[in-house]
């Protein structure tokens, strides 16, 4: 990857030699304005090869490998090669075997890059605290052509991230994440996506005391091609602000509000089963869905609600069934069934 030299940042840097380890500082190396970055773990200086510790990316600085198998977030010693994910780093848990176990804690503040469940199933006890995500947060998204099955929980404490990406990437990959009394801020920047592209799967679930708020952007349980669902459960609360909500946007996706005080409001559209061949179902039982706008089939697309247990959708301009004129083969069916 041709790169260009910057000013020297103030993280140590190990490399390995052939014969000894030796701890050296490097200017920063950022890829070429315009040409997609690649991972590198190896450094050509002065004809001879240095081995990286870590793959370098741009512009996330090094990924640092989990190493655990349970522990403290910032403690070196956890991390393979024996350091810390740093502000420009991208800290990820990668298990060999998917069905491994990560307990990890969080003592205090932290910010990192990025933040990728890769495979296993990863849980972090934020401890209160605040852990800053400046890239995307990532739950099972492909890199490089590999196939991965990651899964996340956040509990006690508060994540902000620029973006999120559950299931999704070029090769068949599925994420799960689970924010457990714990709040979840993806903020301003970027689209959100819950399985997306044909073969991956995601999965959003919010139960009891956990709140999710998605700021600005285009949103989405499935999309393009993708399968993805999204569970609010028991209390557990989910906000779109600035942005739209779609449950099947040329994909299939199911949202379930499950419990009277589970709720997923939208201040522009919440939609239902849109756009070319989109299949989506929303079911309401005993919360809340609410919207700027409520869409339930459009666009070419399915879409079906279902309202039990004294469930509401409110739409506070309107709310559509089969959308749009230009469109005749939009599908749309509520059914509001049950006491209350």
């Amino acid at each position: 990857q041709t790169g260009r030299r910057t000013r020297p940042n103030d993280s140590d840097v190990t490399v390995r030699q052939p014969v000894s380890t030796t701890r050296a500082r490097f200017a920063r190396v950022v890829a070429t304005p315009g040409v997609q970055p690649y991972a590198f773990s190896e450094l050509v200086m002065f004809g001879r090869r240095f081995r990286l510790e870590g793959d370098a990316t741009a512009p996330g600085g090094f990924v640092r490998t989990w190493g655990g198998p349970n522990g403290s977030f910032t403690l070196a010693s956890n991390w393979v090669g024996g350091t810390a994910p740093r502000t420009s780093d991208t800290a990820a848990f990668a298990a060999s075997d998917a069905a491994t176990t990560y307990a990890v804690s969080l003592a205090q503040a932290a910010e990192v890059y990025g933040l990728a469940a890769r495979r296993g199933f990863t849980t972090m006890n934020l401890g209160g605290n605040l852990l800053a995500v400046t890239g995307n947060l990532d739950v099972g998204v492909d890199s490089a052509g590999t196939n991965y099955a990651g899964k996340l929980t956040l509990q006690n404490g508060r994540v902000e991230a620029v973006g999120l990406r559950v299931g999704f990437g070029n090769a068949p990959s599925s994420g799960r994440l689970v924010v457990d009394g714990a709040t979840l801020i993806k903020q301003n920047c970027c689209d959100t996506v819950v399985g997306m592209l044909a073969g991956n799967s995601g999965e959003l679930s919010v139960p009891a005391n956990g709140l999710g708020e998605l700021v600005q952007g285009t949103h989405s349980i499935g999309r393009e091609g993708g399968i993805g669902t999204a569970l609010l459960d028991t209390g557990g609360q989910l906000l779109a602000t600035n942005g739209r909500l779609s449950v099947g946007n040329a994909a299939t996706g199911s949202l379930t509000i499950r419990g009277p005080s589970s709720l997923v409001d939208v201040d522009s559209d919440l939609r239902v089963g849109h756009e070319g061949g989109g299949s989506g179902t929303m079911t309401v039982e005993g919360g809340l869905a609410a919207g700027r706008q409520v869409l339930v089939g459009g666009f070419r697309g399915a879409g079906t609600a279902t309202v039990t247990q004294g469930g509401r959708i409110q739409a506070d301009d309107r709310g559509i069934i089969g959308h749009f004129r230009d469109t005749p083969s939009a599908v749309g069916e509520v059914t509001v069934d049950g006491s209350g």
